[in-house]
């Protein structure tokens, strides 16, 4: 088996410039890489490297699935990068992250409050109330059994077993209940056979937990909800709570998140005027070949919008949409790549509801 070989900071000093990066102070560079790490600061490098178009030995175009050329990215930078404006977009990144965890902690507090409000008064226990849950959330399902498991059982033949996807939310529930150390949770053992009423439970449950909840909830009980919002499709806002969930992710492990694109695409309204705040997002349109709904769906500033609108409906006083417009603005300055275009946001984006000062 091959392996990379381990280069020194200043080694590595040697091949960015190599590919032709500029670095004019070699010793403050080799501070920031000791910082970041090198690896890390290479994903970062990579929308400022030259592309190329894939070939096969013989020079025929490489394509994909949909027959587009499969473009690559050269180690080479264009011209007129330097290291400070790779580092720049790296402390940019850092600033975002931070505004999007601060955002998405308000959201998970007020679903945790929507959840616990509308259920509680149906049954102090809903979240173990199957007759409470969409019938789709109680299908048996094959499921991937871990690692563990296999090593457990000795059995590597058998990868799946069938389970609910509210099977294993509710294993999920088990474990963070089991290794909680929460005053309440040891009173509510103590004192309540262990029985944790919804209001009490919501808190030891986590954004990925509360979404997955959400959209096994009985439709009634997910209208309710989704219009306190102020939507009518509760299957749109399901789709927002996983985006959020993923991006929250993203930035809680300190991963890229800038120009991330989006493994799950939240849905948007179907037509515009239904809110009318996404309306400049649709624009019902071909672009090459590909809606650009759907490509817009797929870039961060869709989630940005998203996190903006909902802090909106349940903070209206929020400074959130300042503050990240505010760093939008900040973008770092690139010849040749403004925000636009680098971070694939909407060129009029600053005039964009989501991004207005309240008022």
């Amino acid at each position: 088996m091959t392996t990379k070989p381990y280069f020194t900071n200043s080694e590595l000093i040697v091949r960015l410039k190599s590919y032709g990066l500029i670095i004019t102070d070699e010793k403050a560079a080799a501070e920031c890489l000791r910082r970041s790490g090198y690896y890390r600061f290479s994903g970062y490098c990579h929308p400022f490297c030259k592309t190329f178009v894939a070939k096969e030995d013989s020079g025929k175009l490489l394509k994909d699935k949909k027959g587009k050329a499969i473009i690559n990215r050269s180690d080479q930078f264009f011209e007129g990068i330097n290291f400070g404006h790779i580092w720049d977009i790296y402390k940019f990144d850092q600033k975002l992250r931070l505004l999007v965890l601060d955002a998405v902690g308000r959201i998970e507090v007020a679903l945790r409050a929507e959840i616990a409000n509308q259920m509680g008064p149906i049954d102090t226990l809903a979240y173990k109330n199957k007759a409470l849950m969409d019938p789709k959330f109680l299908s048996k399902k094959s499921h991937v059994i871990n690692q563990d498991d296999k090593n457990k059982t000795g059995n590597n033949n058998e990868p799946v077993e069938f389970k609910s996807d509210y099977d294993v939310w509710f294993a999920k529930f088990e474990e963070k209940f089991n290794n909680s150390h929460e005053d309440f949770v040891r009173h509510h053992k103590e004192k309540y056979d262990g029985e944790l009423p919804i209001w009490a439970a919501v808190e030891i449950w986590d954004f990925g937990m509360l979404s997955r909840y959400f959209n096994g909830m009985r439709p009634q009980d997910k209208i309710i909800i989704t219009q306190n919002y102020g939507l009518s499709s509760y299957k749109m806002l399901a789709s927002w709570f996983h985006a959020i969930n993923v991006v929250r992710n993203i930035s809680a492990h300190n991963a890229r998140l800038w120009n991330r694109k989006m493994s799950q695409k939240p849905k948007l309204p179907i037509n515009k005027g239904i809110i009318p705040y996404f309306d400049p997002l649709l624009h019902n349109n071909k672009d090459d070949g590909e809606n650009v709904d759907d490509a817009i769906r797929g870039k961060l500033y869709c989630v940005l919008c998203i996190i903006s609108y909902l802090l909106r409906q349940t903070y209206p006083n929020s400074q959130w949409p300042s503050r990240i417009r505010a760093l939008l603005l900040e973008f770092p300055t690139i010849p040749g790549f403004p925000i636009d275009k680098i971070m694939k946001v909407p060129n009029d984006w600053h005039k964009h509801w989501f991004f207005l000062p309240n008022n």
